[in-house]
C-alpha cells in the first residue's frame, strides 16, 4: 500500500494510519512496515491496536543507522520489531538494537528489486542493507506461518491461549529461532528460522508457549526518558512539533559521544542544531543535551593524552631542525629563553606575519589583532609553565604563535610552497632549499564522493591510491557473502583530484577496492584495527611514492593532504574534555584558511612507534604537524633518518587540535599484516 513517499515518517502520521485501516478493511493476515519516525504516534498505535485486534501481524523495521533507538512504529507493543545481521550471524553494522526487538534477519547484502525514473528495463537488481529488509524477510515468515496453518487454525489457536495472533506468533518465533553462542543483547530472541517455526505445533490451550525473560527497557534503552522529555514537549508545541526527529537525533549523538572514552575520528562530523531547531522552544532539548555556550558535556571526561604539547620548546626553538631544534633543547632551557631576548624576537615576528597575514586576507583582522594583543601575556605564561588558566583567547592565541613559529601549515601552488607565504620562516625555508615538495605533492589528492570531500588519498603504485578505511567507508559500502566480501561504489562518483584545489576538471575516477583494514571504523578510533586501504583508480595517475623502511630515529616529518571544515569532533580540548569548535574557527580567520585545497604541513613525531599508549600493534605513532582539523587520508613524509632517506613513513588517519595527531607506520603495518601491496617500491632499512 503505498501511503508515503519517504521511509521516514514525518510530521502527519495519518497516511500510514489510513494505510493499516484499509489493511484490516481488506481482511489482510500481515502489515509489513519498512518505514519508521521517532515519535509514538497516537493515531498510528490506535490503529495498530484495532488491527491486531482483528488478528492481523504487524511487522516492522527497528530502524537503521540510530544505533540504540529502535524506530517507531517497530517499538510498540503492538509490533513484531526485527533487527537486522549479516553473514556471520552479528548484528548488521546499521542496525538498532534495544529491548523492543523481537527478532532478527538478514540485513545486509542482499539482492533487492530496483525502479527508477527513467529506467528501460525491468530486471534491474542490485545489492542493499537494512533493516527494512530485515522486516520483510520476518513479514515473509509470518505469512509463511499464518498459510501453513491457515488463518482459522491459528485464531482458533490464539483464542484457546488467551492471545492475540500477533502475540502467539510472537512467542512462537522466539520460541523457535536460532540463537548464535555469543548473541548480542538487544537483538531479540534470535535469528528467524522459518523452518523451526512451521515446525512448532500450535497451542491447544493456556501456556502452550513460555514467554521469555524479558530485559529491563533501561538496560538497553538508556536514552528513553529524554526521549519521552522531548515527545511530550512536541506534543504541546508545534514549532518543536516541526523539528523533533531533529531534537531525537541530536540527543542520541550527543549520548553516544558523552559515553564513549574514545577520540572520535575526523570524518564523522556531530550534526548542529538547524537554524529551526535553534529557533523553536527547546528547553526539553537543551536539557537532554546539556548543551552549554560550545557543546555539549563530555563525561566521562576523556582520558589524558600523551601529555602536553611541549610549547616552551616548540617557540624557543631557533631552527626546525638540527641542535636547536624543539627536540634538542629542555623544558627548562626553553623557558629561560623564552624569559629573555628570546620572547622579544617571537612577539616582532608574530607582530610582522600578522602584518603580512592582514593585507592578503579580507576578514579576521580582529582575530589577528586579538593575537598581538594577547602574545606578550601568552609567552610569559608558557615560560612560567602556566597554562591551566589560559582563556579561550589565550588559547586562541598560543596556538597561532606556535603555527608561526614552529608548526606552519603552506598552501600549494603548483604543487610547492609559495616562497611568499608569511608563515615561510623557518620550515619553509628548509624545505624550499630540500626541494622536494612538489615531488610528494603533486601525487597526493582529494577524494571526493559526487563532488563534495571525503578524503585524501596518495598514489603508492601507477593505478593504486592508498587512503584510511574510514575515508573508503564514506563512498562506499561494503558487502559480506559465501563467495567473501566485495566493496562496491554504488552512492555515486567516487573520485580522486592531484589540482592545488582539487578543480582541475580531470578528476579520475575509483574503481576497485584492493586491499583494507579487516575490520570496520566506526566514529571513534581504536588503535589495534587497521584504518589503511587501497584503491584502484581508472587511470595510472601522478607518478608514485616510495615508502621508508624506518631505521630509528626519524623525527622531522610533513604531512600532505586537503583538510576539511573542521566541525566539534575534530576540535576537542583534551585540558577541559569539551568540544572548542571556536578554537578551530578563530584559528581559520587568523590564517585565511581555505578549506578542501592542499596544505603542506611540516612537524615532529613525538611518540615514536611502540610508545603510544593503547597501540597493542606497534603500528601507530603520533605527530604534532598542523593537520587543520582533519586530513583523513594524508601521507606523512620521513624528512630525515639514520640513512638520509626521503620518503613516505606514514598514513595520517586521525587528528585535533591541541591533541595527538595519530599515523600508522608504514614499516610496522607492511611487516605486521605480511605485506600491503606487492607494487609498492621500498627505500632503505633492513
Amino acid at each position: 500500500v503505498r501511503c508515503t513517499e519517504s521511509v521516514l515518517i514525518g510530521t502527519d502520521p495519518s497516511p500510514i494510519a489510513e494505510a493499516i485501516a484499509y489493511a484490516i478493511e481488506i481482511e489482510a493476515d500481515v502489515i509489513a512496515m519498512s518505514i519508521g519516525g521517532a515519535f509514538h504516534s497516537r493515531a498510528i498505535s490506535r490503529a495498530l491496536k484495532l488491527a491486531t485486534a482483528a488478528g492481523i501481524i504487524p511487522v516492522a523495521a527497528a530502524g537503521n543507522c540510530v544505533h540504540r533507538i529502535v524506530a517507531y512504529p517497530a517499538r510498540d507493543s503492538s509490533v513484531i520489531c526485527v533487527a537486522g545481521v549479516n553473514i556471520d550471524d552479528q548484528p548488521w553494522r546499521g542496525t538498532s538494537i534495544g529491548a523492543p526487538v523481537d527478532v532478527a534477519a538478514p540485513g545486509e547484502n542482499l539482492h533487492v528489486a530496483r525502479r527508477r525514473p527513467g529506467d528501460q528495463t525491468t530486471d534491474l537488481v542490485e545489492v542493499s542493507q537494512g533493516t527494512s529488509y530485515s522486516a520483510a524477510c520476518g513479514a515473509g515468515v509470518a505469512a509463511l506461518w499464518v498459510a501453513h496453518w491457515g488463518r482459522d487454525a491459528i485464531r482458533e489457536a490464539a483464542d484457546a491461549a488467551g492471545l492475540e495472533v500477533v502475540e502467539l506468533f510472537r512467542r512462537a518465533v522466539a520460541a523457535t529461532a536460532r540463537k548464535p553462542a555469543d548473541w548480542q543483547a538487544g537483538m531479540g530472541a534470535g535469528i528467524i528460522d522459518a523452518g523451526a517455526l512451521l515446525s512448532l505445533p500450535l497451542p491447544t490451550g493456556p501456556g502452550g508457549l513460555a514467554v521469555a525473560e524479558s530485559v529491563a527497557l533501561s538496560d538497553l534503552d538508556p536514552l528513553s526518558a529524554q526521549f519521552e522529555a522531548v515527545a511530550d514537549a512536541a506534543a504541546a508545541d508545534p514549532d518543536l512539533r516541526a523539528v523533533s526527529a531533529e531534537a531525537v537525533h541530536l540527543v542520541a549523538d550527543a549520548w553516544t559521544r558523552a559515553n564513549s572514552l574514545l577520540l572520535p575520528l575526523e570524518s564523522p562530523r556531530r550534526p548542529r542544531p538547524s537554524p529551526a531547531l535553534a529557533a523553536a522552544s527547546v528547553a526539553p532539548v537543551r536539557a537532554a543535551l546539556s548543551l552549554s555556550a560550545d557543546g555539549p558535556d563530555l563525561a566521562p571526561p576523556l582520558p589524558a593524552q600523551a601529555g602536553r604539547a611541549p610549547y616552551a620548546r616548540m617557540l624557543a626553538a631557533a631552527e626546525a631542525t638540527g641542535l636547536q631544534s624543539s627536540g634538542a633543547i629542555t623544558d627548562s632551557d626553553a623557558r629561560d629563553m623564552l624569559r629573555g631576548d628570546t620572547g622579544q624576537q617571537i612577539r616582532a615576528r608574530i607582530e610582522d606575519t600578522i602584518d603580512a597575514l592582514d593585507s592578503g586576507a579580507s576578514d579576521g583582522s580582529a582575530d589577528r589583532q586579538a593575537v598581538i594583543n594577547n602574545a606578550a601575556r601568552v609567552i610569559d605564561r608558557v615560560a612560567e609553565d602556566d597554562l591551566d588558566q589560559l582563556t579561550m583567547d589565550e588559547r586562541v592565541t598560543l596556538e597561532a604563535i606556535v603555527r608561526i613559529k614552529d608548526r606552519p601549515a603552506f598552501a600549494t601552488r603548483n604543487g610547492n610552497i609559495n616562497p611568499a607565504d608569511p608563515l615561510r620562516g623557518e620550515w619553509g625555508s628548509f624545505l624550499f632549499e630540500l626541494d622536494i615538495v612538489p615531488a610528494f605533492a603533486n601525487s597526493v589528492g582529494r577524494i571526493d564522493l559526487a563532488g563534495r570531500q571525503a578524503g585524501t588519498g596518495f598514489v603508492i603504485a601507477p593505478g593504486l591510491i592508498m587512503t584510511n578505511r574510514h575515508v573508503l567507508e564514506g563512498i562506499a559500502d561494503q558487502y559480506r557473502g559465501p563467495q567473501g566480501d566485495f566493496w562496491a561504489f554504488s552512492r555515486g562518483d567516487a573520485t580522486i583530484d592531484f589540482a592545488d584545489r582539487a578543480d582541475s576538471g580531470a578528476a579520475i575516477a575509483l574503481t576497485e577496492v584492493v586491499m583494507a583494514g579487516p575490520d570496520p571504523i566506526g566514529r571513534f578510533e581504536d588503535l589495534d584495527q587497521l584504518d589503511m586501504a587501497v584503491i584502484r583508480m581508472a587511470a595510472p595517475g601522478p607518478a608514485p611514492l616510495t615508502f621508508a623502511r624506518n631505521p630509528a630515529p626519524v623525527t622531522d616529518v610533513m604531512t600532505i593532504g586537503y583538510p576539511a571544515t573542521p566541525d566539534e569532533l575534530a576540535c576537542i580540548d583534551p585540558e577541559t574534555g569539551r568540544l572548542s569548535i571556536e578554537i578551530a574557527r578563530r584559528m581559520g580567520r587568523v590564517f585565511g584558511t581555505r578549506y578542501g585545497r592542499r596544505y603542506v604541513s611540516p612537524g615532529r613525531i613525538n611518540t615514536a612507534i611502540g610508545d603510544v599508549p593503547g597501540d597493542p600493534k606497534s603500528w601507530v605513532f603520533n605527530h604534532d604537524c598542523t593537520t587543520l582539523g582533519g586530513n583523513s587520508g594524508s601521507v606523512v613524509v620521513q624528512l630525515n633518518s639514520d640513512d638520509g632517506v626521503i620518503a613516505v613513513t606514514g598514513l595520517h588517519f586521525s587528528g585535533k587540535p591541541l591533541t595527538a595527531n595519530r599515523a600508522h607506520g608504514m614499516d610496522a603495518v607492511d611487516r605486521r599484516i605480511g605485506g600491503i601491496n606487492a607494487a609498492i617500491t621500498w627505500l632503505g632499512g633492513g
